[in-house]
């Protein structure tokens, strides 16, 4: 996923955020903290994401800054969530996936050749 600026390039190794010039460089770790794949929106002024910890039960939407370079959580999700996570260019919406329920068929086909 490419910085609001243009300038850089952040993507997942295993579960860690990282980061690259998009001219290339050197990478580095953005925190180190899990994050589930696709839950993560970058802004001009940090990362919203969904911590990895928190997918099976109740999750929540943390938020890392870049000027304080400290995470703190701006939501509580009482599903677990799915892969997506979308922030409004004002701030003040966030759009997000959830499991509200699952489920499956088992099928038995019999005479099939």
């Amino acid at each position: 996923m490419e910085s609001p600026d243009g300038k850089l390039v952040y993507y997942l190794k295993e579960d860690d955020l990282w980061k690259v010039p998009v001219g290339g460089g050197k990478e580095s770790q953005v925190f180190d903290f899990p994050i589930v794949a696709f839950n993560l929106a970058i802004v001009d002024e940090g990362i919203y994401f969904v911590p990895k910890a928190q997918v099976a039960a109740r999750a929540s939407i943390q938020f890392f800054s870049f000027a304080t370079r400290k995470i703190k959580q701006i939501a509580t999700i009482d599903r677990p969530v799915a892969y997506g996570i979308s922030v409004s260019a004002d701030r003040r919406w966030i759009l997000y996936t959830q499991i509200d329920q699952q489920g499956s068929d088992l099928m038995l086909l019999e005479n099939f050749l």
